[in-house]
């Protein structure tokens, strides 16, 4: 069982590097195809690639950030995503 986080933000990363989460595979991009029964993904992946892990029976894990208009649209520091109080969120996405 693999834990994957997904992201190219260096924010995000430092964030993510501060959680009690051990995470085996730091990649930018990720196929679903690599995902196998089991693993853990986490980051902000578009709906379709979600959907496609979890149907792998792995478990998705969002990064849950509520941004103001202003904060749309441009790089977020460590800090920014502290005092948005960013935090990880379980989904489980199915396609209809």
């Amino acid at each position: 069982m693999t834990t994957w986080f997904v992201s190219r933000h260096p924010g995000a990363i430092a964030w993510m590097k501060r959680q009690p989460i051990a995470v085996d595979r730091w990649v930018t991009h990720m196929a679903a195809d690599e995902v196998e029964e089991g693993d853990t993904v986490i980051g902000v992946l578009p709906l379709h690639a979600a959907a496609k892990v979890c149907e792998k029976g792995a478990i998705f894990l969002a990064l849950s950030i509520e941004l103001t208009e202003e904060q749309r649209g441009r790089e977020l520091s460590l800090q920014d995503l502290e005092s948005i109080r960013c935090s990880l969120r379980r989904f489980d996405v199915r396609a209809m």
